[in-house]
């Protein structure tokens, strides 16, 4: 059975996307990164998982339900972080119905497939792992010192497709 990369993400209102596009082009720019740009700016609920076209569908299903049940989320950006010396982000403030919609997706999704065990810590990367670490000391240093307020509702989860022969991520069903 062939299978395929998926991952499952509320993405951005297009204003705030097209913000985040322009820090993560500066971050190009600047300490010469390029990863990040493989997919649309987003906040990850589901991260990276193989599925066939067969079970594809049953999750569609699930994620259709979930964005009539759930959405829209409020969301709050405030500021930026890192994960070890690979990735800075802009952190996304947990608050219960995100948190819920995670738990019950989860749930839900792991029914159907396995989904690695990790800590749900919701954020828009714009530095992720092609960074050495002089870059990283530097973006890190300057982005500790940016501000980053942020408002928006999020209204629709979104399956991401891996594309290997472009390396891109494309949304399914937009």
């Amino acid at each position: 059975m062939n299978s395929n990369l998926y991952y499952i993400a509320l993405l951005l209102p297009e204003k705030i996307n097209n913000e985040i596009l322009l820090l993560q082009n500066e971050c190009m720019q600047k300490f010469k990164i390029k990863k990040v740009l493989t997919s649309p700016p987003h906040i990850t609920i589901i991260p990276p998982f193989k599925v066939s076209i067969v079970e594809l569908e049953n999750i569609k299903t699930i994620v259709n339900q979930i964005n009539i049940d759930f959405l829209p989320i409020y969301i709050t950006l405030n500021n930026f972080n890192n994960f070890d010396q690979k990735n800075i982000h802009i952190i996304v403030k947990k608050n219960k119905k995100l948190n819920h919609l995670y738990k019950y997706l989860r749930s839900k999704l792991n029914l159907l497939i396995n989904i690695k065990k990790q800590i749900f810590t919701p954020h828009i990367s714009i530095i992720n792992k092609d960074i050495n670490l002089t870059e990283f000391l530097k973006a890190i240093a300057y982005y500790k010192k940016k501000e980053m307020q942020k408002y928006f509702y999020s209204s629709k989860l979104y399956i991401l497709k891996y594309c290997q022969e472009k390396n891109i991520w494309n949304i399914l069903d937009k």
